[in-house]
């Protein structure tokens, strides 16, 4: 893995495998976003915009869990390095639960640098993108984080969606499924989440959480 963000994400990921029993939900991974990049972005004069949809307390499977920060990790600092001063990079969590299936939506959108047509291509065809990276996308560690997301979103299981269009920016649009079963909290005690009905002392029951 580069140096830099993707460093940082290196320790942050084996500080949190020695710490699990932090809670690994959702707005958990957006304040470990929160705590590395606002900085960055600030520095910059970008707007870091985090917001976490999700109705339910989740809490994902430990390596999910890891690679969900990766993943929107190196998404974010791409965004982040390629907007323009007073831009915006608009990071989105939202899940669609049935009767069978849980898919985590994560959509990252930003003001900055279009993608090539052909990159764009390569990535919704689920296709190698390393030999379209250009000399500046490997100085800028814009390649390395992006293949190192492609790898991750596929071992997950999941898909990739970008839109890309000059004057409107970029969009990475992913969804990854979650098992038909997993750990959710309530004031401490865990439930089973199953079908997207949350049992709970044999009942029934929901809650909303949100980061701002």
């Amino acid at each position: 893995m580069a140096s830099g963000p993707c460093m940082v994400f290196r320790d942050t990921q084996k500080s949190m495998i020695e710490n699990m029993h932090i809670d690994r939900k959702p707005s958990t991974v957006l304040t470990v976003i929160d705590r590395i990049y606002h900085p960055i972005a600030q520095n910059l004069g970008v707007s870091l915009l985090l917001r976490n949809k999700i109705n339910q307390e989740i809490q994902f499977p430990p390596r999910f869990f890891i690679n969900l920060i990766q993943i929107t990790g190196n998404l974010v600092a791409n965004a982040i390095k390629f907007t323009s001063p007073n831009g915006f990079v608009d990071v989105v969590f939202t899940l669609n639960t049935d009767e069978v299936h849980s898919t985590l939506n994560v959509t990252v959108t930003d003001t900055g640098k279009i993608i090539s047509p052909e990159l764009v291509t390569a990535i919704n065809k689920s296709k190698k993108v390393a030999k379209l990276m250009g000399a500046d996308a490997a100085e800028d560690n814009f390649g390395t984080r992006l293949e190192y997301v492609i790898e991750l979103v596929s071992e997950e299981s999941g898909r990739i969606f970008v839109k890309s269009e000059k004057g409107l920016g970029t969009i990475f649009s992913l969804s990854l499924p979650l098992p038909n079963i997993y750990m959710i909290r309530r004031n401490g005690f865990p439930s089973i989440l199953k079908n997207g009905s949350v049992l709970l002392n044999g009942s029934q029951n929901s809650n909303s959480r949100t980061f701002s």
